[in-house]
């Protein structure tokens, strides 16, 4: 077929980058609405957090259900982060029970308190455990927008005056308010998941979330070489670089290659 030049009107540069950059900017939206399996984003990390002795391991094993964490009555027992996986109706939640937070010279209680701190930043949810006042500990430490939970302990004794106290009274000595204390907890959690289904629409695999990457990652080069440039063929080389990646990630072809990626975390025994 014969067309005249006059018919045919063809798309201007800037056209061409303006539509890769959209196409770069779905691409980064459709990967902040994505989670892996990997990323274990769904699993809420709950720290529990303290001074030493005010009831942090006693706390842990009673929502565990077990003795997991060492209790003595002596200053400093955990010097490690202990962690276990707990569930809470059907939300699968990782426990931590952390160093004691004071002012100490011992180099290996030193490291553990370095820890709970590290804890304090990770965590999503945050039990400020104590024996006295909650409330105290929490304006002392730089907590920025995880969830906090106010537990009062050891409400059993007698010289305890609990009015005007915030947060939860519990006594794990005596195994009171551990209910209600599991109720607030799910409820925080309940809000958290539907803050992440609200956030995350997807759920993908490491291999196409790899995919996704390095396609947008091309996108990216491609506009900086044009710019540098103004060479329209170095962007379509740089485009013709990541057809292989998109085509893979809409149909794989290499079953072997897929196969490999699907089983190659498993442990296949005899």
């Amino acid at each position: 077929l014969n067309f005249s030049e006059n018919e045919i009107t063809p798309a201007k540069s800037q056209e061409y980058i303006q539509s890769i950059e959209k196409i770069n900017r779905d691409i980064g939206r459709l990967i902040g609405s994505c989670y892996t399996v990997e990323s274990d984003l769904s699993t809420v990390r709950v720290a529990i957090v303290g001074k030493p002795n005010a009831g942090k391991s006693s706390l842990f094993n009673a929502l565990v259900g077990k003795s997991r964490s060492i209790v003595t009555s002596q200053k400093g027992t955990t010097r490690d982060t202990i962690e276990a996986d707990i569930y809470m109706g059907d939300i699968l939640i990782k426990l931590i029970d952390t160093a004691g937070l004071r002012d100490s010279k011992n180099k290996v209680e030193k490291i553990g308190i370095a820890r709970s701190y590290k804890e304090i930043d990770t965590a999503q949810i945050i039990i400020i455990i104590d024996d006295q006042n909650p409330k105290k500990i929490h304006g002392r430490l730089n907590i920025k927008n995880q969830t906090t939970l106010l537990v009062n302990n050891k409400a059993d004794l007698k010289t305890k005056n609990l009015k005007g106290l915030a947060g939860i009274s519990i006594s794990c000595k005596k195994k009171t308010g551990i209910n209600e204390l599991s109720t607030k907890l799910l409820t925080l959690c309940k809000e958290l998941e539907n803050n992440f289904l609200a956030s995350f629409s997807y759920l993908i695999n490491q291999r196409q979330i790899t995919l996704l990457n390095n396609i947008s990652s091309g996108l990216k080069q491609g506009v900086v070489d044009y710019n540098k440039t103004q060479d329209m063929t170095i962007l379509l080389s740089s485009l013709y670089s990541i057809q292989d990646n998109f085509s893979t990630l809409i149909r794989p072809n290499d079953k072997n290659e897929l196969l490999n990626n699907i089983f190659k975390g498993f442990c296949v025994g005899k």
